[in-house]
């Protein structure tokens, strides 16, 4: 059983910055952050299991059971992804595999390390539930991040604690350059403060 990684802390803030500069490269505005879309806008190709021979599927599955990606001879990312998993499990494992990318990894195919696991871990996690977007729908359970930012229980569960974490401590400094940059990406966006106006209107009656 392999143990949580904890990584520097200028690591984790690196990542965050880069989180902040793909959503603000692919003009990210609306919530559920999503893995298809970012990926074609930074030109990824995507491959679902499915489309795959019965050969070529069962050496993907041996790879991973989730997904994984390659680089073409041409420097073009491929990322392979079993579309039999729930959208909440795909496009975690969507997320991930682009975390790999943007960080400059070795090609996942072919295994990566430990550490390069967990960077990419956390880049998934915090790209699609940040936690200054989840303190924009003030939430009070698990579940409204769950239906928020369409992330599966367990991913919620572990968003939604990273934020009460990070609320703690925000309340005490001052916004970091990508928390500024993450929030006004979203707030510019019409529907978005429609929604949580509405949103907020609903928990008052």
């Amino acid at each position: 059983m392999k143990h949580c990684i904890r990584l520097p802390d200028e690591t984790y803030e690196f990542i965050k910055g880069e989180v902040a500069f793909i959503l603000k490269k692919c003009n990210i505005r609306c919530i559920p952050v999503s893995g298809f879309e970012i990926a074609t806008k930074l030109k990824m190709k995507l491959r679902p299991y499915s489309a795959l021979d019965t050969i070529q599927k069962a050496a993907a599955m041996k790879i991973s059971s989730d997904g994984f990606f390659i680089e073409s001879d041409e420097g073009e990312y491929i990322i392979f992804y079993n579309d039999d998993k729930s959208y909440a499990r795909i496009n975690m494992t969507l997320l991930h595999e682009i975390g790999h990318c943007v960080l400059d990894h070795g090609v996942s195919a072919f295994g990566n390390t430990d550490i390069e696991e967990a960077e990419a871990k956390f880049f998934a996690k915090y790209i699609a539930a940040p936690p200054p977007l989840i303190d924009k729908i003030n939430p009070t359970s698990v579940d409204d991040v769950a239906d928020w930012f369409c992330l599966s229980w367990e991913a919620s569960y572990i968003a939604f604690n990273y934020f009460k974490k990070w609320k703690s401590v925000r309340r005490h400094r001052d916004a970091k350059d990508y928390e500024l940059i993450i929030e006004n990406l979203f707030v510019s966006n019409n529907n978005i403060r429609k929604r949580l106006t509405s949103y907020h209107e609903s928990l008052q009656t």
